[in-house]
């Protein structure tokens, strides 16, 4: 839900940015505030997730090679 809200790139879908780490728990609002917050458009957050998407992947390729 944190990509919904962050201005720049301070989300993630591992609990980073929830309290404790824990998915599910509570966002930790003033970590994803660091970056700023804004309400990002549907097809902000389908552009933020797709380039994440790109980026882990690209991760895994160069871990595999």
């Amino acid at each position: 839900m944190s990509v919904a809200f962050a201005a720049e790139s301070n989300w993630h879908t591992d609990g980073t940015y929830y309290v404790d780490r824990r998915i599910g728990g509570s966002i930790d609002w003033f970590a994803i505030a660091a970056g700023g917050l804004r309400l990002n458009t549907p097809s902000e957050v389908d552009e933020k997730l797709a380039e994440r998407e790109r980026h882990l992947n690209s991760q895994a390729v160069s871990l595999r090679d």
